[in-house]
Order: C-alpha cells, then sequence, then structure tokens
C-alpha cells in the first residue's frame, strides 16, 4: 500500500469528523475495499463494460468527487452494500447518504447520459402508452419521445439492456435511454396512465 493512498484517506476520514484511525485500520479498509470493488461485476449493474467501451469512473468516485458523499460514508458503503445485497448506489439513497436525485445524475455521468426531470419534461403520451402500465412500472422504464426515428426512454437503470432491447422489440423503433429518477419515472407513468 502507497503511503501517500493512507495520508490521503486518513485525512479525508479527519477532514470529515471521524476520530483519528490508525494507519493499520486504515490500510485494512483500503485494501478491503479494493479488493471489493475489484470483485463487483460491473459499476452498478450486472453488465460489465464491453472491453471496447471508454473506461467510465466508477460511482462511488463520482459521488465522493461532487462532494456528495465523503470518502469514509464511501468506505463504509462499499463494504456494507454487499452484505445487505443492494447495489452501492441503492445502497446509499436507502441510507440517507444521497438523494435519488444525486443517484440518477451521478449514473447519468458515469454512462454518459442526459438526466432529464420528468417533473418538467414533456412526456409524449402516445408514445408513453406503446407499452403496459404494469410492465412500465416493473421495470422502472418510460417512453417519452420520439425523434428522428428513434424513441427516446426514460430509465433508472441504464445496465438492464434486456429492458430496453425488449422496449425496442414490442415498439419496433430504436431506443435512446435517458436517465430519471426511479420515484419521478413511477409519478410519471401514474399521470400518463391516471
Amino acid at each position: 500500500m502507497k503511503h501517500r493512498e493512507v495520508a490521503q484517506l486518513q485525512s479525508a476520514l479527519w477532514k470529515h469528523g471521524s476520530a483519528e484511525p490508525s494507519k493499520a485500520l486504515l490500510e485494512r479498509q483500503l485494501e478491503a475495499s479494493t479488493a471489493l470493488v475489484k470483485s463487483l461485476p460491473g459499476d452498478i449493474g450486472t453488465t460489465p463494460m464491453p472491453e471496447n467501451s471508454p473506461s467510465r469512473s466508477k460511482l462511488g468516485t463520482l459521488l465522493e468527487r461532487a462532494k456528495a458523499i465523503t470518502m469514509n460514508q464511501l468506505i463504509h458503503a462499499l463494504n456494507m452494500h454487499k452484505s445487505v445485497r443492494m447495489r452501492l448506489g441503492e445502497y446509499l439513497v436507502t441510507y440517507g447518504y444521497i438523494s435519488e436525485e444525486q443517484l440518477a445524475r451521478a449514473l447519468a455521468e458515469q454512462f454518459g447520459l442526459p438526466f432529464v426531470d420528468l417533473a418538467t419534461a414533456n412526456i409524449e403520451t402516445f408514445y408513453a402508452k406503446m407499452i403496459p402500465k404494469h410492465y412500465a412500472l416493473k421495470h422502472e422504464i418510460l417512453p417519452i419521445s420520439y425523434s428522428a426515428g428513434k424513441l427516446t426512454a426514460a430509465v433508472a437503470d441504464p445496465t438492464n439492456r434486456m429492458v430496453l432491447q425488449a422496449l425496442k422489440t414490442m415498439t419496433g423503433l430504436s431506443v435512446v435511454p435517458v436517465i430519471a429518477t426511479t420515484s419521478a419515472i413511477h409519478g410519471a407513468i401514474n399521470r400518463v396512465f391516471h
């Protein structure tokens, strides 16, 4: 382990009000977190990145860089999320570290997709109703517009390629995903299908 990494971690923990941790404890935490991150199949889902795609930042790194979470919170979440069988982002939202919107915006940045606020977006009802309400709710997906031969669909989980492929099959249209929060997708579905 590099002395600089330990010093950075110790500084981050100290800065955020933690008691001064020992160097040995910091080394163990950093090694455990690094091993855990390396063992994950993908950044937020089960689909690994294709080999030819550009490398993307880790979700935790993006959230920490945006000051949405502290390094100490990230290390804790990395150590805990698998034991409660949650994805990292889901864990951080469930336990109040970040908001749904912070997660959605970080996912949008991570995957290079636009974030859309469904409360203010113009949802084209005709396209939204191309799929059944129960399907949209179950898979947290909602077609919101059509342009230039492509159907734009709001999703909460950009790694779920099967849902995107199923939408393409159901509609016969090419699908372009955008990111929205889970609650915003549910709210928009309920408004569209009132």
